[in-house]
């Protein structure tokens, strides 16, 4: 039996082009618990790895890499973190809040009730993936901040019954005044 060097391995290891910095629309098809030791420490934490799934960019267009091929079903991974659940410092609620709470339609301040991790599969989130450079000088993608689904477009509370609402430009609703008869 004879196993390959790493040189070996990285040399046969398929090279897929970077996506370029940008927000896209993508969907959970994998959630792998594990137990890890934490970063800069000797202590075991529990960590999530989630698998997502590029479907397009966040504006619904075909999503391409930097070659200009289909990137749609492109795997991008992201480590989430219970016991990182909460808010930073400043306020900001952390990437594992932000995934957990967009994805399962909750409010991300309040308290978010959910059964298991299984839940986030088969949901869809938006993400903002940047291209990076590692301390070694490999580039790679990362995902820097889950975004706020897309909501639906209600017209504001001060609109009488005067006003209807005639379709949407652009994720705009179009008011218009109703015509006495």
């Amino acid at each position: 039996m004879k196993f390959p060097s790493k040189k070996e391995i990285d040399e046969n290891r398929p090279k897929f082009a970077l996506l370029p910095s940008d927000d896209y629309r993508l969907k959970v098809i994998g959630i792998n618990p594990q137990t890890r030791q934490r970063y800069g420490s000797t202590e075991q934490e529990e960590v999530i790895n989630v698998v997502l799934e590029v479907i397009s960019f966040k504006d619904g267009n075909t999503a391409y890499d930097k070659e200009g091929k289909d990137a749609t079903t492109r795997r991008i991974f992201f480590t989430a973190r219970p016991a990182n659940i909460g808010f930073m410092r400043d306020g900001t609620p952390s990437k594992t809040r932000c995934l957990v709470a967009y994805t399962l339609g909750q409010n991300i301040e309040d308290t978010i009730n959910f059964e298991s991790w299984e839940q986030l599969l088969g949901k869809e989130i938006y993400a903002e993936i940047i291209e990076y450079t590692t301390l070694k000088g490999d580039k790679r993608n990362k995902i820097v901040r889950f975004l706020l689904p897309k909501r639906e477009h209600f017209p504001p509370k001060n609109i009488t019954k005067d006003y209807e609402i005639k379709g949407e430009k652009n994720g705009i609703p179009i008011v218009e005044e109703k015509k006495n008869k």
